[in-house]
């Protein structure tokens, strides 16, 4: 009888077992990413420039720096619509709105910032 009850008990851990772990290997991360490169009209790299993507629905904000390299890199995004800015100082405010992001999407998108005081004559 004890041996009925262990054997029982094993093969009900064993089947819950796989059947939990089943479930944990099906899930997907469903997570987008955007990287790039901050520059300047001259092609150098902007390093410690800021880079702020906010989701347009809930109005969440996620923040990156750039590297020496002026590369960043924003992990961990919900498929979603939104707005990225780009500061640093020295230089003018670069937006760009409605970035659709869909599931496991990887983008890169490249910002070229003008100097501040710049401006452009018609």
């Amino acid at each position: 009888m004890r041996t009925r009850i262990f054997f029982f008990a094993a093969a009900t851990s064993l089947v819950l077992l796989i059947l939990l772990a089943g479930g944990a290997l099906g899930q997907g991360t469903y997570q987008a990413q955007i990287r790039g490169v901050v520059s300047d009209p001259t092609g150098a790299v902007v390093g410690n420039a800021t880079v702020t993507i906010t989701e347009n629905v809930t109005n969440l904000t996620t923040t990156a720096k750039t590297d020496s390299d002026g590369y960043y890199i924003l992990r961990g995004l919900r498929p979603s619509t939104y707005s990225l800015k780009v500061e640093a100082p020295g230089f003018q405010t670069l937006q760009k709105q409605d970035v659709v992001l869909a599931v496991d999407q990887q983008t890169t998108l490249d910002f070229s910032l003008k100097p501040a005081g710049m401006s452009t004559q018609i």
